[in-house]
């Protein structure tokens, strides 16, 4: 997650639109950490639902996903995130 974190704010600063995707707990951990430290601590992540992803049948993860395209679209769409 701090990976796919940092990747996206490093795109964010350069004034390309990223959504960083997740499930809640890695988000609210590593992500919002991560998010902080590069000091974009209000940085939006995109949700999935359920911690135990990789438990999940095909036909959950596709609902997973496409649940969360609505927020990805919003977050690419609205630009950047501002700088502090």
């Amino acid at each position: 997650m701090s990976a796919c974190t940092a990747d996206g704010l490093a795109l964010e600063k350069m004034g390309v639109p990223a959504a960083v995707v997740g499930n809640s707990k890695l988000v609210d951990t590593t992500g919002k950490a991560t998010a902080r430290a590069h000091g974009l601590p209000e940085y939006p992540f995109v949700c999935l639902n359920g911690e135990q992803m990789m438990m999940f049948s095909r036909e959950e993860m596709l609902q997973s996903v496409e649940e969360a395209v609505p927020q990805v679209e919003s977050i690419l769409l609205q630009g950047p995130a501002p700088a502090p």
